[in-house]
């Protein structure tokens, strides 16, 4: 969806899953709600039959797309999205309701590639000794213990 929208090409989908995150109706595609066949139907063929309408939404993905979702945005997001996790934490664990502790996150070679990846990130913005911490816990290690 993204690689056709980046290219010009506005896209028809339904309310549900990440569509609503990169569609903004009627600039960049159409939203039709969730698992409604008829106004998805509907929405196709009005598409079809707006030219000017067809033209400025494919303008406007050529143009806010490939700004709109960078890998420089998306590492900035997951990183805003575990810091806020770590807020005030030395452990990355949420409790059940017996108290014992569960992982958020699952321990996964794909989660370490992507701590790799926003590792840079992080030191720029002065965040990495949590960073690390973050890689480590979710390994199953213990986080490194804060001085001072």
């Amino acid at each position: 969806m993204l690689e056709a929208m980046a290219c010009g090409t506005p896209v028809i989908g339904f309310d549900i899953g990440s569509l609503p995150d990169a569609i903004t109706p009627q600039e960049t595609g159409l939203l039709a709600p969730a698992f409604d066949l008829a106004r998805f139907a509907e929405l196709i063929g009005a598409f079809s039959r707006d030219q000017i309408g067809r033209k400025r939404m494919s303008e406007n993905c050529a143009r806010l797309i490939p700004d709109r979702f960078t890998m420089e945005i998306h590492a900035r997001r997951y990183l805003e999205l575990y810091q806020r996790a770590l807020v005030g934490k030395d452990r990355v664990f949420a409790g059940q309701s017996d108290g014992r502790a569960s992982r958020l996150v699952p321990p996964t070679p794909e989660f370490g590639r992507i701590c790799d990846a926003l590792l840079p990130l992080a030191k720029r913005e002065r965040r990495a000794a949590r960073w690390k911490n973050l890689k480590r816990l979710i390994a199953g290690g213990e986080p490194e213990k804060r001085t001072g």
